[in-house]
């Protein structure tokens, strides 16, 4: 008795000191590094955003810098960040990953980019690991190894929640008095209609946190130059803030605490407001997901071709194979005539189907190109998918900057299940390529990335066009001295378009009697495809064609673009993996679009220019279409708007017409109804009879008030009415005399 219980006993001990031994294992484990150890005499340092300020939604840089403070140093830095889809267990997940990544949605991934670091005794290393940044990523580890893989120093950055930027609004100020944080935090917001002044934010700035990284995603938002100047900037810096001023940025030079209200001011009145609510509402990188994992990537397999394939073998190897042999008297040869009609449908399946089957990975891409006054750029959104679960290596030429996407469908990661159930994404910068390798993810899962390169564009280079729009008619001139064929060129104005179709490498064509045309309507063709039961590649190149077409937020004729889709894009961004690629890409160039003859001014698009009950005025501010859901909507149209920045502040509309729309899709019709004139004397409405006509200076006196406002009812009878359709009103065209003869 008394040596059981000792055995009892011991195994007791035994148990508890293995619970302590694990314990004590998991916390050396799980406790952080000291980040004040200066392990190899490598000092760390980080900072992240622009003074720790970053756009959700968006990417953003991480700097790293090491001084080497010891012996001289060979090792890596890696920046580890972890996604997490919305399912919480892991009995979830692994449910999900055993699910095609079309059933099985987002999945959890872990993320390593990992840079090489070389340092002699004394020197400094600095670089940004540019990153994407969801409301839902919080942390982020740093690593750093050295040769022989022993880690010297590791930190987790966690972004502060207060210094996310959403729906906000962003002025910088290049000074380091705060007394010009002072003054601008008692700045009188005049856009509290849009942008609640409590989300207009300023930061102070050196010339050393205005990094091209930051300027590139567009913050800050308005850019003040006090205590420094652009001068001061470096060549790479100047370079940046120039497309950022081209691409919206607001830049004040000569400013001091006297005038720094007064300038910013100035500066807001005479920009366009519509940029302000665009870059106050934050602008998300990238494209919608299902694009990139729905792209046709080979021809699909013929269902009813397989469907008749299977009939004929069940009838044959059930009931036809027994009745066969049992009139021969040879049933006993069922199973084995069986088993081999089975093998020969298999092999004649297997035959039949080689030409759509996927058997290495594969990419999918989109490529925007977008030319700039004495640059280009390429920003190509990737996506890689793999037939297997295995390990997969995709390189990259070092000149693009390589980004990884990070999924907005995932969780806070205080709540990760255990990660190592997780996919792994791991981005090595080592030599002249960039290696981007996945592993442990679901068939055909999708791993997204962002590619980015900036191009010299020389003097003579380029896609120009120089296009005179009057009276719905346009003619012009379209130049290509790219080295891409284009074709479905448009030049593209706010809520419209010229279709100029294809143009080659070096040529030149004219532009001569072209219609303008309705976006929405030109971008309802594959809409139109799918209606008449069409489909396949070109179905899906049309729809995203019409994606590409409504991209740009165009509210003004100076903003006016030419988009055109090339025919040879150059994949060479992708380095010896050999991979099938995908994909379409897109070119967008600056067009110079006149829209006047002699003192008329001619408008197409008029009616983005409104007001109703639920949309308070604001000078200036675009809505780019106009629809009708119910029976009765009343709107007015504010025509001294399309002055926009010409510099006039007079003008005496001359006539004014509609253009229906032509087309209709599944979930729209063209307006029918009967539209009734707002009379400013009588203070009633006046049907038109006949409003698809043009109205000239005469007709529309009664009709316009002092400020060219002209308010209009469009009606239709409820018994015309079908509630399950949006009615597309017409677009509203002007002319008007502008300038000093209006008043004449």
């Amino acid at each position: 008795m008394r040596s059981f219980q000792l055995r009892n006993k011991s195994i007791r001990i035994f148990f508890f000191a293995l619970i302590f031994y694990a314990a004590s294992v998991i916390i050396v484990q799980a406790s952080p590094i000291d980040n004040s150890r200066t392990q190899d005499g490598v000092k760390v340092e980080i900072s992240y955003g622009l003074k720790g300020l970053v756009r959700a939604g968006n990417r953003f840089p991480i700097y790293l810098k090491l001084t080497n403070q010891g012996a001289d140093f060979e090792g890596t830095i890696t920046l580890q960040s972890a996604t997490q889809d919305y399912s919480n267990t892991a009995m979830t997940y692994v449910i999900n990953s055993l699910l095609p990544a079309t059933f099985g949605g987002t999945h959890n991934q872990i993320v390593n980019m990992e840079v090489p670091v070389s340092l002699k005794a004394g020197e400094t290393w600095k670089r940004p690991i540019v990153s994407f940044f969801q409301y839902n990523t919080e942390k982020y580890q740093i690593i750093l190894k050295n040769l022989a893989g022993e880690v010297v120093y590791e930190e987790t950055l966690k972004i502060n929640q207060s210094n996310i930027l959403s729906v906000e609004y962003l002025i910088g100020v290049m000074s380091e008095d705060t007394q010009y944080s002072g003054l601008l935090g008692q700045f009188p917001w005049a856009y509290d209609q849009i942008l609640d002044g409590s989300f207009v934010r300023n930061v102070l700035l050196t010339p050393e946190d205005l990094t091209i990284e930051n300027l590139a995603v567009g913050i800050p938002d308005v850019l003040i130059f006090a205590d420094y100047q652009p001068g001061d900037l470096s060549v790479s810096q100047q370079t940046a803030l120039k497309t950022w001023e081209q691409q919206g940025g607001i830049l004040i030079t000569g400013a001091d605490k006297k005038n720094v209200t007064e300038l910013l001011t100035a500066a807001l009145s005479k920009s366009d407001v519509n940029q302000i609510i665009y870059r106050s509402a934050g602008d998300a990188a990238g494209h919608d997901y299902s694009v990139l994992q729905d792209m046709p990537i080979k021809e699909q397999p013929n269902l009813v071709f397989y469907a008749v394939l299977l009939l004929i073998y069940a009838l044959i190897a059930g009931p036809g194979l027994y009745l066969l042999l049992k009139r021969f008297h040879k049933r006993y040869y069922l199973w084995g005539g069986m088993t081999c009609l089975s093998l020969g449908a298999v092999a004649l399946i297997g035959i039949c189907g080689s030409g759509t089957r996927i058997r290495a990975p594969f990419l999918t891409y989109l490529n925007v190109m977008e030319q700039q006054e004495d640059s280009w750029s390429e920003s190509i959104d990737l996506g890689l998918q793999a037939p297997y679960s295995s390990s997969s290596n995709l390189y990259i030429d070092s000149s693009y900057t390589i980004i990884p996407w990070s999924s907005e469908s995932s969780e806070n990661p205080e709540n990760f299940v255990d990660t190592s159930t997780f996919g792994k994404v791991a981005l090595s910068y080592k030599g002249d390529k960039k290696k981007i390798t996945v592993s442990d993810l679901p068939p055909f899962s999708m791993t997204r990335y962002f590619l980015n390169k900036e191009h010299i564009l020389d003097e003579n280079q380029g896609l120009s066009a120089s296009i005179h729009v009057f009276d719905g008619k346009a003619e012009g001139r379209v130049t290509n001295l790219t080295d891409f064929d284009f074709k479905n060129a448009v030049v593209i104005m706010p809520a419209t378009g010229i279709r100029i179709g294809d143009i080659a490498a070096g040529e030149t064509i004219e532009v001569k009697d072209k219609k303008v045309e309705n976006l929405e309507e030109m971008g309802m063709e594959s809409s139109l495809l799918k209606r008449e039961g069409k489909a396949g590649k070109d179905t899906f190149e049309t729809q995203v064609w019409g994606g590409f077409l409504n991209m740009r937020n165009i509210t003004r004729r100076s903003e006016s673009l030419i988009m055109a889709q090339v025919v040879n894009p150059d994949t060479s961004w992708q380095s010896d993996s050999g991979y099938e690629t995908y994909g379409y890409a897109f070119y967008y160039a600056p067009a110079e679009v006149n829209m006047t003859k002699g003192d008329l001014l001619y408008c197409p698009y008029a009616e983005q220019y409104r007001s109703d009950d639920t949309i308070t005025y604001i000078p200036g501010q675009a809505f780019r279409y106009l629809y009708l859901y119910e029976s009765e909507y009343t709107v007015t149209f504010h025509l001294n708007d399309i002055l926009e920045d010409s510099g006039d502040t007079d003008l005496e509309i001359q006539s004014l017409w509609f253009k229906p729309f032509e087309l209709q899709d599944k979930y729209t019709l063209p307006f029918q109804g009967s539209i009734d004139f707002y009379n400013y004397e009588t203070r009633e409405f006046d049907q038109m009879k006949e409003w698809n006509r043009r109205f000239n200076e005469e007709e529309l006196k009664e009709y316009l008030n002092s400020a060219n406002e002209i308010t209009l009812r469009y009606r239709i009878k409820d018994v015309e009415l079908d509630e399950t359709k949006t009615y597309l009103l017409p677009g509203v065209h002007v002319i008007g005399k502008a300038g000093i003869d209006a008043e004449n």
